[in-house]
């Protein structure tokens, strides 16, 4: 295997870790939310977490496009159109997500539509806790 490509793993492995500091800081909070109504901090926090979770995610969706691919999308949907295109097989790779996880990553990127167009106060718990 070439420098490249370990230094392309090295790199997603990275952002796997990262994105599982998140999954443990969500864990962490919603075991100290448990059977309490947050206040807007930790709704606030919480909110911050979830989109930093999608992030991650997209940022390794990036790399793999960019790297693997040699295409990245630049449509005004071009966030949608990178989700859908892990979800099917390239000539240079294997489909990396199957339909139910894209779908599930797809509620990640329509909050996090949310998260960035709207105002901190409009995020209401009830409708974060189900993550």
């Amino acid at each position: 295997m070439n420098n490249k490509i370990k230094l392309f793993i090295k790199d997603i492995e990275k952002e796997l870790e990262k994105i599982d500091i998140i999954v443990n800081n969500i864990l962490e909070l919603k075991k100290i939310l448990k059977g309490k109504e947050p206040d807007k901090f930790y709704i606030i926090t919480f909110a911050g977490f979830l989109h930093s979770f999608y992030t991650g995610l997209e940022i390794i969706f990036l790399r793999i496009a960019k790297r693997i691919d040699k295409d990245v999308p630049v449509e005004i949907n071009w966030h949608k159109d990178l989700l859908n295109r892990m979800s099917y097989e390239t000539d240079f790779r294997p489909a990396l997500i199957n339909e139910k996880f894209k779908e599930k990553v797809m509620e990640y990127l329509n909050f996090r539509h949310f998260y960035r167009h709207s105002y901190s106060f409009e995020l209401k718990w009830e409708k974060l806790n189900h993550w």
